[in-house]
């Protein structure tokens, strides 16, 4: 059964980290914010666990600090102007018209469906996002097909074992990430590649990278327009290819046992587009890894290669910048 439609200044698809920070920082500057997730409820899988510099400048000291102690969806219903609809999955989005509102269709688990207008909707619902498709928008990237990514969160005294903010685990096939959440209490992340040659892998997660994409119906010719393009070309720049070379370090690809031939030039990598990401993996590199190895023992370049990390998001004063 239809319902009439509810009007709000923005919309927000999914109630993922990404999503849930850009409602908070909406929020608190005033703008009326609605987030629709699928879900019936908050999902108690592993999540983001790092917040960028530039969200430490955009949020008050007093709303990092709880989103660090209580997170952020505790923290974005504190606000009066917004709020979480769950069981409202996304199913159609039309423009409506050049100067009108965005007209979005939900529908619960029930099948009851029901319409919300929005001036701007937020598309931030993951690597399989229904607004994305619906609007049309490109997603850049690729899932690896024999692969899968999986996450967990553990208790264990890492720091009794010099275990410090983030380490790589390099192994060709028992590869893996472990990161700290809150070493006093010893919890830690710990993410690691599952090949589809084991079987089905406990949880998965998809290697494409979360883009934020928006939509308005008015569209005005002004910086704001200017945002997403830049973000495109920070990801396929920097980002994209850091994060490949990264997976490929730490397993040795290239030059190491591949059994189940991850970095292998074959049909399944043309398939998915592969093949250009692949042209690192080769018996060359294990002499391009020895050398950075060697690099990453100076405490001082492990600092700035890690601060230069931060290149791949724009500064937070990038509008002021290019009005200059």
């Amino acid at each position: 059964m239809a319902q009439s439609a509810h009007h709000t200044q923005v919309v927000i698809c999914g109630a993922g980290p990404v999503s849930l920070l850009v409602g908070i920082v909406l929020a608190s500057h005033g703008v009326q914010v609605r987030i629709l997730e699928a879900l019936s409820c908050p999902s108690e899988s592993p999540r983001a666990i790092v917040y960028q510099p530039a969200n430490r400048v955009l949020l008050q000291p007093s709303v990092v600090a709880s989103l660090y102690c209580q997170g952020p969806s505790f923290q974005l219903e504190t606000f009066a102007n917004a709020e979480i609809s769950f069981d409202s999955e996304v199913i159609y989005v039309s423009d409506g018209s050049e100067q009108g509102p965005v007209c979005i269709t939900c529908k619960s688990s029930q099948g009851n469906t029901s319409r919300i207008t929005c001036d701007w909707l937020i598309g931030a619902d993951g690597s399989k996002s229904i607004a994305r498709k619906i609007m049309n928008i490109e997603f850049a990237g690729f899932t690896w097909p024999k692969e899968e990514f999986v996450t967990t969160d553990v208790l264990y005294p890492f720091s009794d074992f010099d275990f410090t903010s983030g380490k790589f685990f390099v192994d060709p096939v028992h590869w893996g990430i472990i990161a700290a959440i809150d070493p006093e209490k010893h919890l830690w992340r710990v993410a690691y590649g599952w090949s589809k040659t084991h079987g089905r892998s406990p949880g998965r997660r998809s290697f494409r990278p979360s883009i934020v994409s928006s939509t308005t119906g008015t569209r005005p010719e002004s910086l704001l327009n200017k945002w997403p393009t830049l973000r495109h070309q920070a990801f396929s720049e920097y980002t994209n290819q850091q994060s490949i070379e990264s997976k490929r370090i730490v397993q040795r690809g290239g030059y190491s046992e591949d059994p189940a031939n991850i970095w292998a030039h074959d049909a399944i990598a043309e398939a998915h587009g592969m093949t250009k990401w692949l042209q690192k993996a080769t018996p060359e590199a294990k002499e391009r890894d020895r050398a950075m190895f060697r690099l990453m023992a100076d405490e001082s370049i492990r600092l700035r290669a890690l601060l230069s990390t931060w290149d791949a998001a724009l500064a937070v004063d990038w509008m002021n910048r290019r009005k200059r």
